[in-house]
């Protein structure tokens, strides 16, 4: 049996099988892992965090940013390890319902609604501006 096993940040495969030996129990079985990749996360306290509080402060006063991990698979952790960058996943949405949006990523049915598209778009215009210091 192969499964697909996403390490938490800062997992590594020996963590992850002693979890998985615990809930599989006593029996004949080997576990092998083919690839470990992912399990990354970039430092909170970056100009980059703090151009997307900025951004989303002006779209929602009072709003804060919240680190928080997603089950999904994102190509972030090829980009930090390839140049030593910061990535995050954030893209603002307000049109769409939060948990539509949730389950339509990456869905054969995956789709955005323009307005939250013009939205991110705004947010990676403010946030280049704001790290470029325009």
């Amino acid at each position: 049996m192969t499964v697909d096993c996403r390490l938490l940040p800062g997992q590594t495969p020996q963590d992850a099988e002693g979890i998985i030996r615990a809930a599989l129990g006593d029996g004949e079985y080997e576990i092998e892992f083919l690839d470990a990749v992912g399990g990354t996360r970039s430092e909170l306290a970056t100009p980059l965090w703090d151009a997307l509080e900025s951004f989303t402060s002006t779209i929602e006063p009072g709003a804060r940013l919240v680190p928080f991990a997603c089950p999904g698979f994102t190509d972030s952790h090829f980009l930090r390890e390839a140049y030593g960058t910061t990535a995050y996943g954030f893209f603002p949405i307000k049109e769409m319902d939060s948990e539509v949006a949730t389950k339509l990523v990456h869905s054969a049915n995956e789709r955005i609604a323009v307005d939250d598209l013009e939205l991110g778009t705004n947010m990676l215009r403010s946030a280049s501006m704001s790290l470029l210091g325009s």
